[in-house]
Formats: structure tokens, sequence, C-alpha cells
């Protein structure tokens, strides 16, 4: 055979990771079993989004054999990143994804690692919270200033307490809550109990408290676009508020000398 033809015999169907998805769930089987099931997601017949996979059809596609899926489906069970029933008759094996339960993990990795360790991580959040808190403002990327609406700062949409880090408990948020929700019943899934991080949270609040007026439309667009996870609606609400604080800059008109 070919070098050639052994490449071409290598590349047919090969299963992709990436190596930080294995330390985000415990191991590289983890890693390999939950991104077939995320290939196959959306294939299926089912409507409730439940993939039929025998083990031999997984080893098969995958390498992993039989002990070592049982290995990774416990682990990842634990985590929650998995769901299992057994469906048809006969009753067969199906498996499902929660894309709320991976988007939240991936998110908390990727924060610790901005964070640094996680104990100076919750330190520089609490830190931060409480110097925004004050100052009944909010700072926007490029570190435009925002006032907070009223004198009370609980009562602004952009105060944050350590202690509700996460959870959809402003206006704004119980509304992409809702929207999130619906979006994820169509699907078959279950929609997310509260935001990925606290990061994301804030994220959230300050471009909610840009956006105002135009808050409901800019979600009915998101969710048109298909962005019905928390970090991909908001990352789309983000943008939208970026592009409002641009057109509201005055224009420079520059004369020639």
């Amino acid at each position: 055979m070919s070098g050639k033809a052994i490449i071409n015999l290598l590349m047919d169907k090969p299963v992709a990771y990436r190596p930080d998805l294995a330390r985000i769930l415990g191991g590289v089987k983890c890693a390999v079993f939950v991104c077939q099931m995320l290939y196959w997601t959306g294939k299926g017949a089912r409507a409730d989004g439940f993939i039929w996979k025998t083990q031999s059809e997984l080893e098969q596609e995958t390498g992993l054999t039989r002990y070592e899926q049982e290995g990774a489906r416990k682990k990842l069970l634990e985590l929650g990143v998995i769901e299992e029933k057994r469906a048809g008759i006969p009753a067969r094996m199906h498996y499902r994804v929660n894309l709320d339960v991976l988007e939240r993990l991936i998110s908390d990795y990727y924060h610790k690692q901005d964070c640094g360790k996680p104990t100076n991580c919750i330190a520089e959040n609490q830190q931060t919270i409480t110097e925004n808190t004050a100052e009944n403002t909010s700072s926007i990327d490029s570190g435009e200033s925002i006032p907070a609406s009223g004198n009370d700062a609980e009562s602004s949409p952009s105060a944050v307490s350590p202690g509700d880090s996460v959870k959809f408990d402003t206006e704004e948020a119980l509304k992409l809550h809702r929207k999130l929700i619906e979006e994820a019943k169509a699907k078959g899934r279950r929609g997310p109990k509260q935001f990925p991080s606290l990061a994301m949270k804030r994220k959230f609040i300050k471009a909610a408290s840009v956006l105002d007026g135009d808050f409901d439309v800019a979600l009915t667009r998101a969710m048109e676009q298909g962005r019905t996870s928390v970090t991909s609606a908001v990352n789309y609400l983000a943008a939208w508020a970026k592009n409002k604080r641009k057109d509201t800059q005055p224009k420079v008109i520059r004369v020639k000398q």
C-alpha cells in the first residue's frame, strides 16, 4: 500500500476533538464519545433529539471498546453532559447531548483559564462587582461608561452582587430565559437554568442597558438568527449594543487646511 493510500485510509471519517474538551470532560475517551454524539445530533429521526447507536456501531466509528464506552458514559452521565433512555420496540439505548450543561462546563473552564487560579478568579470578580455597584456605572468593551438608571444601585440593571451571580433575575434576563426555554422545548431539549458564568451575566446586563428600547427587537432577531444558547444570544445582543453605541457617537468632520 502506498503512502498516499495509507493517508487516505486514515483520513476516512476521522473523529476530531479539541484537547481542551478532554480536560473539561475528564479524559480523551469522554471527549471522543461526546464529539461523536455531537456529530450525530440533529441527524436522527426522533423529534426529541435522542440518537440511537449500538455499542458495535460506536466502536466502529470511534475505536472505543464496549468497556471504554461504558466508562465514558458513566462519567458523562455524572456530569450531566449526556442523557440516556431506552425507547422503541425492542427497547434500544438512545443518547442525547445536554448542550446547556456542556456549554456551562466549557464556559466555566475558559473563564477560569482567563482568571488564572479559581480563587483569584472569584476574588477578581467580587472586587469588580463591588466597584461597579459603588459607582453605578457599567464599563462596556472599549471602556465607555453608561450611567445606571435611578439613584438606587440595586434597582439598576447594571448592579450585580456575588450572591445572585448567575441567576436570571432582572426583567431583561427573564425575557431572555423565556425565549430560550421556548426554543429549547420546540427542539425537545431542556432550557438553561442560569447564566453559564458571572462574566456572561455581566456582559448581558451591560448590553441590555445600552439596548434599552431596542432590547425586545434585538432579542427577537437573535432567536430568528438561531442564537438559541445563552452564550450565542448574549454575544449577539452585545454586538447589537456595540453597533448602537457607534451610531450615537458624534461624527467627526475633518476640514482640509
